[in-house]
């Protein structure tokens, strides 16, 4: 990552003289001074588009998962009584929860 020192320093240095921003030949002086690799300029945009990426992700496993929670309550209660035995319950809601969650977030 790169020190944005300089940048601040033209920023204060442009809002003292009654600009908010400063002027393009600053800016493309800054831009050269930097030197960013090119490996840091793709790290940069790939985590800019993941962080768009990750909440609409994390929104579908939590859909997924309250819709497979549900099926595997119905399914769970089924067995138990079936079974006669209160332990499918939460292992069906877990389960059909979890893979649900999984295939919503990916898809």
């Amino acid at each position: 990552m790169t020190d944005n020192s300089d940048w601040q320093k033209a920023l204060q240095e442009s809002q003292s003289t009654g600009y908010t921003t400063p002027s393009v030949e600053e800016y493309a002086k800054l831009k050269a001074e930097t030197k960013e690799s090119r490996w840091a300029r793709k790290k940069a945009r790939f985590s800019s588009k993941l962080g768009e990426k990750s909440e609409t992700m994390k929104q579908g496993f939590k859909m997924g998962f309250m819709i497979g929670g549900g099926l595997g309550a119905a399914l769970g209660t089924y067995q138990a009584i079936v079974t006669r035995s209160l332990l499918p319950i939460p292992l069906f809601v877990v389960t059909s929860g979890v893979s649900f969650g999984f295939f919503l977030s990916i898809g």
